[in-house]
């Protein structure tokens, strides 16, 4: 079929309705496959002023896709402009379920070309957002799988501004945790430094304390240290809060554990702590720990609940932990 000459007897106001039909989208893919400049021309006009719709309808997709496949570099660089100028619409495209895709199709083609280092710019723009949104960070996350550091340095820079409003977000603490695994570097360091400069705050909080944790099961020295250290003073408060009480544990687990079994030895409200619905379990694993790792806070820490063992073994959430101590062997 002679696709070049069908294309001339279509209006352009006719051309929109064709990209976003079944048919009429896989007609004018075929168009674009000819690699006819005349016939790329006639579609570029038609479509030019619809590139958002086109965006985020699957069909649609798949012809804009093509046409920046077809086209040539000044063409190229209206669609671009049509889509982050301003930011806000490349921000609403993948925020969408298809737009999202379609940005990520843009950024694999465009990776290498001159216009990659706008589009990064124009998504950084609206980072929280679209780390807040799973298509929002789908493609965040595709721009750190297929560019480079320096094409991403707005991104980290993003990052690290808005990590602690991230980090406190249902979605955001999610992604925030992916987006750390896929960095690495001075801008990874950065940003766990901003992150772990709130680790009180965070370690309180229902979103915040899965970041804190994911930082401690990274295992770097640096910022382990950091965490443990921040949290002297608070570790019985934290043993007690359903959020905190994890970080606890975790801190207890790494390679700084000292930190929080000095906080538990040395204080008087131990027994509070064991009776506590979060906090026994805080107790199990500081004894677990210490046995293996620091026998003298071990027999610290069992001479000072002792005392309690027969209110723990009768009390709701005590009964696990006096049933650890009684099995132990004698100190």
């Amino acid at each position: 079929m002679d696709y070049s000459e069908k294309i001339k007897s279509i209006q352009p106001c006719q051309m929109i309705g064709m990209a976003l039909e079944f048919s009429g989208s896989w007609f004018l893919r075929n168009v674009l496959a000819e690699n006819n400049p005349e016939s790329t021309n006639i579609i570029f006009d038609g479509l030019i002023p619809h590139i958002f719709n086109l965006a985020v309808h699957p069909s649609g997709s798949n012809v804009l896709i093509t046409l920046t496949q077809a086209c040539n570099i000044d063409q190229l660089s209206q669609i671009i402009c049509n889509l982050i100028l301003p930011s806000a619409i490349i921000i609403r495209v993948s925020l969408n379920v298809t737009g999202s895709k379609t940005i990520r199709r843009l950024i694999q083609l465009l990776k290498r070309s001159c216009f990659i280092n706008p589009v990064v710019t124009a998504l950084a723009e609206g980072f929280h957002v679209l780390m807040q949104d799973q298509h929002g960070a789908f493609v965040i996350h595709r721009c750190l799988a297929q560019l480079g550091s320096k094409q991403n340095e707005v991104l980290y820079r993003e990052a690290t501004r808005t990590c602690v409003t991230l980090a406190t977000h249902e979605r955001g603490c999610v992604e925030l945790n992916s987006f750390i695994n896929n960095i690495s570097g001075p801008c990874r360091d950065l940003l766990l430094d901003t992150i772990t400069d709130n680790t009180v705050f965070l370690s309180q909080d229902p979103k915040g304390n899965f970041v804190i944790q994911h930082i401690l099961d990274l295992q770097h020295p640096v910022f382990t240290k950091k965490i443990c250290i921040r949290l002297q003073g608070y570790y019985i408060r934290l043993s007690v809060q359903k959020s905190g009480s994890h970080v606890v544990e975790r801190c207890l687990k790494s390679s700084e554990m000292r930190f929080a079994v000095a906080d538990l030895v040395n204080s008087k409200r131990l027994s509070l702590v064991a009776h506590d619905q979060f906090g026994n379990y805080v107790i199990q694993t500081a004894l677990k720990v210490t046995k293996d790792k620091d026998r003298l806070s071990y027999g610290y820490l069992r001479k000072a609940l002792e005392p309690h063992l027969e209110s723990l073994a009768s009390h709701l959430h005590g009964k696990n932990l006096t049933k650890l101590i009684k099995d132990a062997p004698p100190i």
